[in-house]
């Protein structure tokens, strides 16, 4: 037996009712699904690595924002990879203000990035002493690291010399580093390709896997 028309109506809405919680439900469940911050620090590398220095700057910031609490270490990465995007993009002291928010107790792997970062921001401001102290500090780190993380110390090396006109040198520790990374098989450290190329070689790229 057929139900009267409007309890047949009350059925259906019913229906759709439960149809629309359901589907709001699943909607929700998929937008609330948290990206894997390795994944995700990857592909703004690749941003990176292709030049793209706006894009990798904003992917570093809203990484960090996404990640800082569920993922605490993965968000530190994204965020020195948004001060390296404004480094290579010649914006130094606005790196060197996103470098300061890092805690000084970070792992040495977030730390080693930081301080060849900060001496190559310094370098090119040519405020040298500083430089050199955080690169000094960076070395400290650097001998209790994983070795693949060290490649950084030449390539900071290079960029001291060059600010101060000791081409020769520069060319020398960027050759180190270039040597390096090729020796471990790292292309980010090989750098961005357009200013690598006119250098003859990569300024400070830092991994932080």
């Amino acid at each position: 037996m057929f139900p009267a028309p409007k309890t047949l109506r009350r059925c259906l809405h019913r229906h759709v009712l439960v149809s629309s919680t359901l589907t709001a439900m699943a909607l929700l469940s998929g937008c609330s699904r948290s990206r894997d911050p390795k994944v995700a620090f990857e592909a703004a590398q690749q941003t990176f690595i292709h030049g793209n220095f706006t894009d990798s700057q904003k992917e570093g910031s809203k990484g960090f924002e996404e990640f800082r609490k569920s993922h605490p270490d993965w968000a530190w990465k994204f965020k020195i990879l948004e001060a390296e995007s404004l480094l290579w993009s010649g914006m130094y002291e606005p790196s060197l203000d996103i470098l300061k928010t890092v805690p000084p107790e970070r792992l040495p792997e977030v730390q080693l990035p930081v301080l060849t970062l900060q001496a190559a921001a310094h370098a090119r401001l040519h405020q040298f002493q500083e430089a050199e102290s955080e690169l000094s500090r960076a070395e400290v780190l650097c001998r209790a690291a994983a070795e693949t993380r060290c490649g950084a110390i030449p390539r900071t090396r290079g960029v001291i010399a060059e600010e101060r006109g000791r081409l020769d040198d520069a060319t020398h520790f960027y050759g180190q580093s270039l040597a390096f990374a090729r020796e471990h098989g790292d292309g980010l450290h090989l750098g961005p390709p357009n200013r690598a190329a006119a250098l003859g070689a990569a300024v400070p790229v830092v991994t932080v896997s």
